[in-house]
């Protein structure tokens, strides 16, 4: 019964390291990983050097096919105004000059006016004879060209947009326009700079200079409109104020007819002032009395001496300005005789003199109060008659205003008027037309050869990196020992000629190499199964077919034979047709009872390689599992005495159920691995599915040993692993061979 790889999971210590394969390899230092690098770039390159020569050559001819470009360039300044700077807006108006250069108005504009242009006619009269009769690099990029938008559109459909179909009328398409299309400020200037990319230089020209005109020709329009409803609000604006000034020059005349021209009165001006000045010292003084009157009618209430209150009336007022000259009014003093020594007495206080001064006090204090109201009536009219004159005053001067307001004003708009009339300035002005250029803008093909030649070597060594990370076959007697945890005996190359006898292949013609790593193999093989007694019986399997074990089977079976030994080939791996080997002739028969279970088993003898042979149907069959069982196993033991060795080449593990049983009745098992083909997984589980009989029955563990087969020795030799492959190639050719030959 035939099984899948994939369905058995490994498990124990053999899986275990088949798992973590490549991965559990420790890390390698730096001067070893660079010779790993370097041996890399040998194996692989002719990988590499197919890499670098396909996208060198898809680089080339494109680089040659697309034709070269044409940058035309054009400049314009623009002057912004003192607002705009004063507002430092000057990055936002280089703004909105690149939007509106870029929009998708504008481009349309263009795109109109083209057409009648002299220039670009003659253009497209020259591209239109050119497409009718093109030359060969014109075909060969029209064809890239159109598989290029056949592939784009199979990737992204996407519906024709109606610009596009300018693009046959000799005008390009509005989005090709636009990604040819470059406007640029230059440094932080107030110039602009406009550039197209075209396969034709003249065109280029002619439609970047289009587009600066084209910009210039919109400002123009505008401003010549913002012009013309400036000039009609201006025209409105100067009749009204006109109107406004006539009333107000009407007015101040009706003003000065009514009340005359008012003069300066600053006699009058001077009059107030001084009475004001009168009133303010008669108050003053009015005061300093009035206080002297009270304390001195205080004094009089409290019952105070005489004396005191004529001190008080005599005393002077601080600070008075209207001080009054009074005589004192005292009694003649008495005189004492000197002689006698007797002193003057004191005056005598009259109660008439206390009495007049009081009354004096209370007449000044009268006079300063009837003063005081006589200056203010007076100041009163000397106010009335100057507020009259003010009043006139200011509406004279309000009137005079209001009339050099609007004078002011009708002088303003006239200028504004007188500006209008004058050409109108856009405020961009065009510093330089595209010329022709002369040379391509695009770049050497031959440069894009040289990057693409260093860009593809990168890739093809990235590409050959990842195919080596990406292999998990087996390339090595050590990885596979390490891998499948089995000794590994050596290998064998692959035969350079041979024949294919039904599935397998027999070297016809086998070379010294492969003479040599049979003989090696065979010999350890054969001394392994009779190691540790008289093993005869040694299984060649593999994990599936196409591993090369039959080829194996007949070179170790040929090897015994000359050693004069009696060898029995018994190929369990032969399809269900009859197949066999040409030179074998029937000798006898193998059992009784199986020969009645199936048609009869015949050993044929092979005169020119020196052994028997038995040639069975696939025992993966149902009807024949139980062939490789025990019966087969007592028909072994029949034979172990007549023959010397007897070498089974076994189906695959795979492929079979019984090849488990009957590994752990054999003397050994030979397992083929086939170089950078069987996958580890595969041979792990190939292994694990080998021992686990024996595993789950607690029986002896059968001897499973393996090889490498159908080895690619020069490549092998590229790994650089110093074992047997890379020296087997090296060693000197002997004469002859070892007759494995198959007639």
């Amino acid at each position: 019964m035939s099984q899948n790889p994939g369905e058995f999971i490994p498990i124990g210590r053999l899986s275990s390291r088949a798992a973590l394969g490549a991965d559990t390899q420790p890390s390698l230092p730096p001067e070893q990983m660079f010779y790993e690098i370097i041996n890399l770039v040998r194996r692989r390159r002719l990988f590499i050097a197919k890499v670098v020569l396909a996208g060198t050559l898809l680089t080339g001819v494109a680089a040659f096919v697309v034709p070269p470009a044409y940058t035309a360039t054009a400049q314009f300044m623009f002057e912004p105004t003192q607002a705009q700077m004063a507002a430092g807006l000057l990055e936002t108006v280089v703004d909105t000059h690149i939007a509106t250069l870029t929009s998708d108005a504008r481009l349309r504009d263009v795109l109109k006016a083209l057409p009648d242009l002299p220039q670009y006619k003659a253009v497209s009269a020259r591209a239109v004879s050119q497409m009718a009769h093109p030359t060969l690099g014109d075909r060969l990029r029209g064809s890239l060209v159109a598989i290029g938008k056949g592939l784009k559109n199979v990737v992204l459909p996407s519906p024709n947009p109606p610009e596009a179909l300018q693009a046959a009328n000799g005008l390009p398409s509005l989005d090709a326009m636009k990604n040819s299309l470059l406007v640029r400020q230059e440094r932080r200037s107030n110039v602009i700079s406009i550039s197209y990319r075209d396969v034709d230089p003249e065109r280029a020209a002619i439609i970047v200079n289009q587009v600066v005109q084209t910009h210039v020709d919109r400002l123009t329009d505008r401003m010549q409109q913002q012009a013309d409803a400036l000039r009609t609000g201006l025209d409105n604006r100067l009749i009204q104020s006109q109107a406004e000034l006539e009333a107000a020059d009407e007015a101040l005349r009706a003003h000065v007819s009514a009340h005359g021209t008012p003069s300066a009165d600053a006699a009058a001006g001077e009059l107030t002032a001084e009475a004001s000045r009168q009133l303010e010292l008669v108050r003053s003084e009015l005061l300093r009395r009035q206080e002297r009157l009270e304390q001195v009618r205080k004094l009089q209430l409290s019952g105070a001496p005489p004396e005191k209150i004529d001190a008080l009336l005599r005393e002077p007022l601080v600070g008075t300005q209207f001080a009054r000259a009074v005589a004192p009014i005292t009694a003649p003093e008495s005189q004492a005789d000197v002689n006698s020594g007797t002193i003057a007495a004191k005056p005598t206080v009259s109660g008439a003199d206390s009495e007049q001064r009081l009354q004096r006090l209370e007449h000044d204090v009268d006079v300063f109060r009837l003063q005081e109201h006589s200056l203010a009536e007076r100041i009163a009219s000397l106010q009335a008659a100057s507020g009259a004159d003010l009043a006139q005053r200011r509406e004279r001067q309000t009137l005079e205003r209001r009339a050099t307001t609007a004078a002011d004003v009708v002088r303003d708009l006239l200028r504004q008027q007188q500006q209008l009339k004058d050409p109108s300035s856009t405020g961009v002005q065009i510093l330089a037309q595209a010329s022709v250029p002369q040379r391509p803008s695009s770049l050497s093909p031959y440069l894009y050869i040289s990057a693409a030649m260093i860009a593809f070597a990168a890739l093809g060594g990235g590409a050959a990196s990842v195919l080596e990370r990406m292999d998990r076959s087996l390339r090595s007697e050590r990885e596979l020992a390490t891998t499948l945890g089995i000794g590994c005996i050596g290998l064998v190359p692959e035969a350079e000629e041979g024949r294919y006898n039904g599935r397998w292949r027999l070297p016809e013609c086998p070379s010294p190499p492969y003479d040599q790593a049979i003989e090696a193999v065979a010999a350890v093989a054969l001394e392994v199964i009779q190691h540790r007694g008289d093993g005869k019986i040694l299984a060649v399997t593999s994990s599936g077919p196409g591993e090369g074990k039959t080829a194996l089977a007949v070179g170790i079976a040929a090897y015994a034979a000359r050693f004069q030994r009696r060898v029995l080939l018994i190929c369990a791996d032969a399809p269900r047709q009859d197949v066999k080997l040409t030179g074998l002739s029937s000798e006898t028969n193998l059992d009784s009872d199986v020969s009645a279970q199936r048609a009869s088993l015949e050993i044929r003898r092979d005169s020119a390689l020196g052994f028997d042979c038995l040639a069975l149907d696939e025992i993966g069959d149902a009807n024949t599992a139980s062939l490789v069982g025990s019966q087969l196993a007592n028909s072994l033991d029949k034979l172990r005495d007549r023959y010397d060795y007897m070498i089974i080449a076994a189906p695959g593990v795979f492929e079979s159920a019984g090849i488990r049983i009957l590994a752990a009745r054999v003397d050994g098992v030979l397992f083929a691995v086939r170089w950078g083909s069987t996958r580890r997984d595969v041979a792990a589980n190939a292994i694990e599915l080998l021992m686990k009989p024996a595993l789950l029955s607690g029986g002896p563990r059968p001897k499973i040993f393996a090889v490498l087969t159908r080895v690619n020795l020069k490549a092998h030799a590229g790994y650089r692993r110093g074992d047997t492959g890379e020296f087997l190639g090296k060693r000197p050719q002997r004469s002859g061979g070892s007759g494995l030959h198959v007639s």
